[in-house]
């Protein structure tokens, strides 16, 4: 079981975020229950880059708005690990929020954004999202599973 989730935060950032997008959120990311290790890792593009967290700090500072469960299979979520750990300590897409404010192109998967790193690890989830996976936004990725 892996789980989206949509966060908020008082920061101004996050604050043009909600106001832009039009939501009550302004970031996203993935929850994965691991039960080899018996922990839930927080899995997302935050300032800092790519990064996995464990759920009890990662808590502390994130709003939870919605959370939507997804099953997938033992062979998904192995791929979804595998993806995981490739992508971990990427540079945050700074380049690519400025492209979906502005209108700009991105800049492919050499950053990622919190949206653009979930689309990309659940893209086999996501096929319906008619978007380059560096321009999707939190709003995306919420109505897309809803």
């Amino acid at each position: 079981m892996i789980s989206v989730v949509f966060t908020t935060s008082n920061s101004l950032i996050s604050r043009l975020i909600r106001w832009y997008l039009g939501t009550p959120y302004s970031h996203v990311a993935l929850i994965v229950e691991s039960e080899s290790i018996g922990r839930s890792l927080v899995y997302e593009a935050n300032w800092s880059g790519v990064v996995f967290k464990n759920m009890p700090t990662w808590a502390k500072k994130n709003e939870v708005i919605y959370c939507h469960d997804i099953d997938i299979s033992k062979r998904r979520l192995s791929e979804l690990f595998t993806f995981c750990i490739d992508n971990l300590g990427k540079k945050y897409g700074y380049v690519t929020l400025l492209s979906i404010l502005f209108k700009g192109k991105g800049d492919g998967d050499r950053t990622f954004i919190c949206s653009e790193l979930l689309y990309r690890a659940l893209e086999d989830e996501m096929k319906h999202v008619h978007k380059r996976s560096d321009l999707v936004t939190p709003k995306d990725i919420y109505e897309a599973i809803k």
